[in-house]
Parts: structure tokens; C-alpha cells; sequence
């Protein structure tokens, strides 16, 4: 489906909610994103800001299932590599 900003703030606000009740360097954060489809240019912004959260949190390891949106993992590639996340993995 088509991932709205709304849904994107709403994420962000759980994520630091439940974030807080954990040791993240302990922890592998792991997401499906398979159903989405290609984020719109005003969303990118958000994006990057959430990966620049997942940075911060320093978890052990990242794992994103894109599924087969060839698209999709190059404009998550771009993002991660302009926000230096180095233990991220697309599977």
C-alpha cells in the first residue's frame, strides 16, 4: 500500500515508546516492508529521519525484507548510505 505521513509520525512516536523499555545494542531490529510501494519525494525526508533513529538507537544488527521492489531497496540504499547506517541489511 501507499505509506502516508501520518502513518510515518504515528511509527515514530511507538518506536521511541516501546524503544525506551529495551537495551537496543542487545537487540536486532527486524521490519517486513514488502507491501509498500515506492515512497513518494516528500517522504524521503521521514525515511532518512527514521534510519538516523534506528542509527542512534545503535541496535546489534538491521534486517529489512523489501520482498522484490527492485526500486524500493535502491531508494532504501540511497537513504541508508546518506545516513552512514552500517549494520543494515536488505534480505
Amino acid at each position: 500500500g501507499n505509506v502516508k505521513k501520518d502513518d510515518i509520525l504515528n511509527y515514530v512516536q511507538d518506536f521511541k515508546k516501546n524503544l525506551s523499555t529495551i537495551i537496543p545494542s542487545e537487540y536486532q531490529l527486524n521490519f517486513k516492508a514488502s507491501g509498500y510501494k515506492v515512497l513518494t519525494q516528500d517522504l524521503i525526508p521521514m525515511l532518512k529521519n527514521c534510519f538516523e533513529m534506528y542509527k542512534q538507537a545503535n541496535f546489534k544488527k538491521i534486517y529489512i525484507d523489501m520482498g522484490g521492489n527492485v526500486v524500493q531497496k535502491m531508494q532504501v540504499k540511497r537513504v541508508v548510505n546518506s545516513v552512514g547506517l552500517s549494520n543494515f541489511e536488505i534480505v
